[in-house]
């Protein structure tokens, strides 16, 4: 992205300022200028870890900016007597391996997204064959309670028309004719005797 023709002698952060298009940006220039001063006042390595500072790609590459992620160490380079004469600012580029690890992020929550989604759909899977389970008992006895009436209908139609619409009148006079006197027959034998309605006086 650079040349060092281009940027010996200049300001650090002229070179590589912070990415004004990305607000979401580490504010990068902010964080190295206050470990500098560490430096400075204590003589010693700072350690800034994992900080994200897009670079500026050049004019034959499109201008704007392109993502990049950083380790930095500054160290100090001490005088003879001890005091700091130049800072060693050392960046390692892992853009590689963070994007590598963002996206393993990403496919993992996706995983989980998939398995909380198919949780849930195995949980209404249950919960509507449990309903088709319920309705599927509702109706087969609704059938049989149809079927239970249909014979029951059945049996009182046949009836009715076995016998005829006097069937009662038959049957009041079967019974009745079993109620009148029997006549003595002039025929029966001595020791048969004929039945009839007593004296009542």
């Amino acid at each position: 992205m650079t040349r060092r023709v281009e940027i010996v002698g200049r300001y650090v952060f002229e070179v590589f300022p912070d990415n004004p298009d990305d607000p979401s940006a580490d504010p990068v220039v902010s964080k190295s200028l206050a470990s500098f001063r560490r430096v400075l006042q204590t003589g010693t390595i700072d350690v800034m870890g994992l900080q994200r500072h897009d670079v500026r790609r050049p004019e034959s590459d499109g201008s704007g900016f392109e993502v990049r992620y950083w380790n930095a160490i500054n160290s100090p380079v001490l005088d003879p007597d001890g005091s700091v004469a130049y800072i060693l600012h050392r960046v390692e580029n892992v853009t590689e391996f963070v994007l590598l690890k963002q996206q393993e992020t990403e496919q993992a929550r996706s995983v989980d997204t998939m398995i909380e989604r198919t949780a849930q759909m195995k949980a209404d899977l249950s919960a509507r064959s449990r309903e088709v389970a319920e309705a599927s008992r509702q109706l087969k006895e609704l059938n049989e309670t149809l079927e239970q009436r249909g014979r029951t209908d059945e049996v009182a139609t046949g009836a009715r028309s076995c016998c005829g619409p006097s069937w009662k009148r038959r049957v009041t006079s079967s019974i009745a004719a079993t109620r009148q006197p029997v006549a003595s027959s002039t025929s029966a034998r001595p020791h048969e005797r004929s039945w009839g309605t007593l004296p009542t006086s």
